[in-house]
């Protein structure tokens, strides 16, 4: 007969709770430090979240480390948000881009990456590869309904609008546009040529 598992030992569990208490720590006081301070050490870092440096480097042994964790959180939740802005009509792939596009935006200026790192790196590439195609995909079936430039390819419309995303976050985050009228902006620039 096999023995029976040993019992967790009830002294575990705070530990792992506070470990992800930590952690999540860490990841809130790093996107505003990096934002004000791009070069931002680790030392400087867990000062922010309250924490020994010793606890950020059980998380993440080095910056990019802790970068990639930052740039994986936005990904994921730029999925998340897509996923949202695609569940609107059907009927109107310019509206399900404007949707789309102020869903970016929400994710772009609360990670705020271009502020202190590139978006896309190795460890997140399916995830933005991913995101890529889904624009692309929504980006084409606007094409085709007329609502984005038709005159342009549309490898060239979707670097555009990623282009014009990225340029949108500091007018957001300085409050000259507020993230739907930056959607616009963005659905507005796209639009068919010669309106």
């Amino acid at each position: 007969m096999p023995e029976p598992a040993p019992a967790e030992d009830p002294r575990d569990r705070p530990r792992r709770v506070d470990a992800r208490r930590n952690l999540e720590a860490i990841v809130e006081a790093a996107v505003p430090l990096l934002c004000e301070q791009p070069r931002a050490s680790m030392q400087q870092i867990a000062e922010a979240a309250g924490v020994h440096r010793a606890t950020v480097h059980r998380h993440f042994r080095s910056r990019d480390d802790l970068l990639d964790e930052l740039r994986e959180r936005a990904a994921r939740l730029s999925g998340t948000e897509l996923d949202a802005a695609f569940t609107g009509p059907a009927d109107d792939p310019g509206q399900t881009l404007q949707r789309a596009t102020a869903a970016l935006l929400r994710v772009g200026t609360r990670y705020r990456l271009y502020r202190y790192t590139t978006w896309r790196s190795a460890a997140n590439e399916d995830r933005a590869l991913e995101i890529s195609e889904r624009i692309g995909a929504l980006v084409a079936a606007a094409q085709v309904a007329g609502q984005v430039r038709a005159d342009l390819p549309l490898p060239q419309l979707v670097a555009a609008f990623g282009g014009l995303i990225t340029g949108m976050f500091p007018l957001v985050d300085t409050g000259v546009l507020t993230i739907e009228e930056a959607a616009q902006t963005v659905r507005t620039l796209l639009g068919p040529s010669g309106s």
